[in-house]
Parts: C-alpha cells; structure tokens; sequence
C-alpha cells in the first residue's frame, strides 16, 4: 500500500479512520472501503516511520487490511466493472501477506476472483497498449509461456510474426497494424518484432534467456530432431554452418533495440548491449533455468502494474529434453564457442543480478514460490483445454531485412 503525505499521518488519523470502519461496516461497506483504505495507508507509515510500535498498531492496521479486501471483494463480485476497486482489494490482500507469517486459508481464492474481475473490467488506462509483449526468443521457453497467456486470459493471446521467419518485424509496423483493429489485444507474443521504446505498444515487454551454450544444444536437438529442418551433423558442424554471423550471440541481437542503420546495415538483427537496460520499469527479462522463480517475479510486477495475471502451467511444453542429438554437444572448439556466446553470457550475467534484486524485494518470497508451486500442481491434476494457436490465426505482417532462417517454434 502507497503512504499518504506526511501530514496526513497520525496515529489519531489512523484511529478515527478504523473506528469509523468498523462502525458503518454493515450498514455502509462501500464507505467503509474508504475508511478501511485510509487506515491501512496510515498504520503503514507509522510503522515504516518508526518500527517499534505498540502491538495494536499492527492489530488495526491488520483489522483495515482484512476488512477492506472482504468488503472490496463482496462488491467486485456484484459489479465486476470495478476495476480500481479490484485494484485496491488487490493490494490489501498483498500487504495482509506481508503482516502474516502462515499462508491465510481463504487469501488465494479471493485474490483469483479479483484477478478475474481485473481482466475481465473494461479497461481505461493504458490507452491502446497492450499489458503484455511476449519477445519471444527461439528455444527460450516460450511454448510454456504462451500456455500460461492463453490460460490466463482464455484464448485471447494475440501472435504476430513476418512473412517468413527469417525476416525481423519492427515494433512501429506492429503498432501501426493494431491501431486499425476494433480492438486492441492484451497479450501478444512475436518471435521476430524488435524491443519497442519506453511506453510504446505494450506496458511491460517480457523476454526470457536461457544459459547460451544449452540454448544452442536445444535448437540444434530441435531443428535436428522435432522440426527436420537440418540434415544430421555432429553439433560442432551445426556450429560452424548455422551460428555464425548475424545468428551469434543471437538473444542479445534478438533484445537490443535497432535503429535505422542497424536495419540497412544488419536487417533489424545488430548487437547493441548498451542499449539493452535491464533496469528499465517496462522490461521484465526472466530466465529459463530459473523459470518458476521468474514466473512469481513476473507476477508481483504486473500486480504493481494493476494488471495481474495467473502464470501458472502444468509442465514445460516443447521442450527437447530426452532427445540426444547426433554427437557430443561439448564436442564444439571452445574458443569458437566463446566466439558466437560472448555478449549472451554477459547478457545473461546481467539478467541474473537483476532478477536477483527483483526477488529480494518481493513481500513473503517464500509463500509466493510455494503458492504457484501448487496452482501449478493443480493444472497438472486437473489439466485444461488449452492450446497454442496455429499459424493460421496469426497476424502476419509484411517485413524488411533478410537474414540465414532462425525457425520458430520453441
């Protein structure tokens, strides 16, 4: 919950504004929400101004939490329009889980039907942007992720790719086409669309890395073994024919942000890491060894975002594990290795450290991990029907920029 201004924080605020909560709780819930909000936001303060605190201060601000999230929820239920309020119920329920060490029994089912009403509400902020773009990186979990979308928002995923999969898709060409569309989609997911600006096409851009050497054993087991698309090489003849040139170092070519040269000059796939900034409010960059992890730090930033999404998934899906390709992976000269995954490992580096400091600065880790731990559990007892779409329901837009074919799928 945000502080009030200074002057508003008093423990006699705080005082009057429970009081008056429990008073008309009854007979008047919805004005009681307000009291109940002004409350939480004032115990809050005093106790992050001064932590030592008589116990009451807890207990109130407690009471203000719980009672707030019960109350905003019993009226979303009734109109399911109210966005804001969903929001704020939203937000109690996080802050009730920072004051309590034990899981609260009744928490999970209230915050899925707020989460519910949060997606369904008619949407005002935002504009035309969507609350997702997917970059979706070839052998980087995206299958999974894309599962996860089209569950959380009951199909309503959005894909959009080139002409060919060998042709880089500018984020302008993808904003340009959905600003002719009655309505614009929430989720969309593009293997080949470039990493748009601040504020442009999407609220949050979500991308995922993956350790780079066992991301090119997993294209080269993929293309050899799933897609065919590769006659059978030993992988460090795969390496020398297919990951030279524009394809090295491909997951720091596929987020650096392009300019004009770079699409005269490299079609759309330059290698720019100074440019790729981590640090950036509308940029989440997950990784694939360490994807549950990432999965729940996504999640707690879309919460603060105001567009929360149930991330949860039964199992990894497209994956190439159990396939042995022809060859030893490690068979490959290192210094050629180095080569072709320098800027991605450092790449890499970066994107651990800062989902590192993401995960610290999450309210009750360790209930959250455990908690999508069982929603996924639940998907794997009771599995839903849902699936990926086929190519043909994807926008496919025209392209500038050849480069050798990369494949999708993943």
């Amino acid at each position: 919950m945000p502080s009030p201004p200074a002057a508003d924080v008093s423990v006699e605020l705080g005082l009057a504004a429970h009081r008056r909560m429990l008073e008309i709780g009854e007979s008047d819930s919805a004005a009681a929400v307000t009291h109940a909000l002004e409350g939480a936001r004032i115990f809050q303060a005093l106790r992050q101004e001064n932590p030592v605190q008589p116990d009451w201060v807890f207990v109130h601000e407690e009471q203000c939490c719980r009672n707030g999230a019960i109350w905003i929820h019993r009226q979303a239920l009734v109109d399911p329009q109210a966005t804001a309020m969903a929001r704020d119920g939203l937000k109690l329920l996080a802050r009730l889980e920072e004051l309590h060490l034990e899981p609260i029994a009744w928490l999970a089912a209230m915050r899925a039907d707020l989460i519910r009403i949060c997606e369904q509400a008619v949407r005002t902020a935002g504009g035309s942007l969507a609350d997702v773009l997917h970059l979706h990186g070839f052998k980087c979990a995206g299958s999974t992720f894309i599962w996860s979308l089209e569950h959380a928002s009951k199909g309503g995923v959005a894909y959009v790719e080139s002409e060919a999969s060998n042709q880089r898709l500018a984020w302008e060409r993808v904003r340009d086409h959905f600003a002719t569309v009655p309505a614009h989609p929430r989720l969309i997911t593009s293997h080949l669309i470039t990493l748009p600006p601040p504020g442009a096409l999407a609220r949050l851009k979500v991308a995922f890395l993956r350790d780079p050497l066992a991301r090119l054993a997993s294209a080269y087991r993929f293309q050899l073994h799933r897609q065919g698309t590769i006659a059978a090489m030993p992988f460090r003849d795969y390496i020398e024919q297919f990951c030279r040139g524009l394809l090295a170092n491909f997951q720091t070519r596929h987020l650096s942000p392009q300019d004009p040269d770079n699409w005269r000059l490299q079609q759309g796939w330059a290698a720019r890491p100074e440019l790729i900034d981590l640090e950036r409010q509308d940029l989440f960059v997950g990784l694939v060894e360490r994807y549950d992890e990432s999965i729940v730090a996504l999640e707690h930033a879309l919460e603060q975002l105001g567009c929360p999404l149930d991330l949860a998934y039964p199992q990894r899906m497209n994956t190439t594990e159990g396939i042995n390709g022809d060859g030893d992976t490690t068979s490959a000269p290192s210094e050629r290795l180095l080569e072709i995954t320098e800027l991605d490992a450092n790449l890499y580096r970066r994107a651990t450290a800062r989902l590192d400091a993401r995960l610290a600065a999450i309210p009750d880790l360790n209930g959250r991990l455990a908690s999508f731990a069982e929603r996924c559990d639940a998907l794997r007892q009771q599995r839903p029907d849902v699936r990926l779409k086929p190519r043909d329901q994807w926008t496919i837009l025209g392209a500038e920029g050849k480069l050798g074919a990369i494949g999708a799928g993943s």
